[in-house]
């Protein structure tokens, strides 16, 4: 007997065998410094410190989704002063 599959359990059976989806992430710059991604820079949130070039970083680890960057610098704008030049973005980043 040929064995038939309904729209849906072929998107369940597809979904369970690829997995689910990257999560975008987003980053919030809240350091003018120019600090690598790192134990000390991790970039995850919160009150943690995130430079400009460790949330390009960030961003990068993650490329199967479309990651934010976002800044927040209390008391007004900010210079950012890179030492060398940024990482390219290589995923689709805002």
């Amino acid at each position: 007997m040929p064995l038939t599959l309904r729209p849906l359990s072929i998107a369940l059976l597809l979904a369970g065998l690829l997995g689910p989806a990257a999560q975008a992430a987003t980053f919030t710059v809240n350091d003018a410094g120019d600090d690598p991604l790192s134990v000390s820079v991790p970039c995850n949130g919160g009150i943690t410190p995130c430079t400009l070039r460790a949330a390009i970083e960030a961003a990068n680890n993650n490329p199967a989704s479309a990651d934010i960057i976002n800044f927040n610098f209390s008391g007004g704008s900010v210079p950012i002063q890179p030492a060398s030049a940024l990482p390219l973005i290589v995923g689709a980043t805002t």
